[in-house]
């Protein structure tokens, strides 16, 4: 593994690795530069299981629609955090915790489109939202759009993978 890492697809690294020996899973969500400093939103779950979380894991997607070359879903966290979790950490993390990871997939039901993930990750907080696209086109190199048809976005938790949600976009 390499010091410089992407976020999303087609970005020519890893957007995760996973730590076997330390029973870590690391995630990259997000890159941004701030004056030329290139910043990382990381996302990290362990790989041991703990039976002993109170945290529910939940999940909504919002009916899609098109925005110019994108189907636009709204992605809810609707899990909740336990109210009383104790922090082992001498610091306070709290605004480093209490979010949940998603994995995403897409699919159209008309071969004449193809649609595609800028980034196979989402992530929000307990109760917040955030903005996922996929990308949308002719499956051609055509000059006319095809006929209508509809994209299936589908989230599935990272931290639960029973909790998973599926929505629509008609193009």
């Amino acid at each position: 593994m390499d010091a410089l890492f992407h976020a999303g697809t087609n970005s020519g690294s890893e957007y995760e690795v996973e730590d076997l020996p330390n029973g870590l899973h690391f995630y990259v969500l997000d890159t941004r530069r701030d004056d030329g400093v290139l910043k990382y939103t990381v996302g990290v779950k362990s790989t041991a299981t703990n039976s002993t979380s109170s945290t529910v894991h939940g999940v909504e997607v919002s009916e899609g629609a098109v925005d110019g070359s994108f189907c636009t879903f709204d992605l809810k966290n609707t899990g909740t955090a336990p109210a009383n979790a104790t922090n082992p950490h001498p610091q306070d993390l709290s605004a480093y915790l209490g979010s949940d990871i998603y994995r995403l997939s897409a699919s159209v039901d008309n071969a004449s489109w193809k649609v595609g993930l800028p980034n196979a990750l989402a992530h929000a907080k307990f109760g917040e939202s955030t903005v996922v696209k996929v990308a949308i086109g002719p499956a051609s190199n055509g000059t006319s759009y095809p006929t209508s048809g509809i994209v299936a976005l589908t989230a599935v938790s990272e931290s639960d993978s029973n909790v998973s949600c599926t929505a629509m976009c008609k193009i």
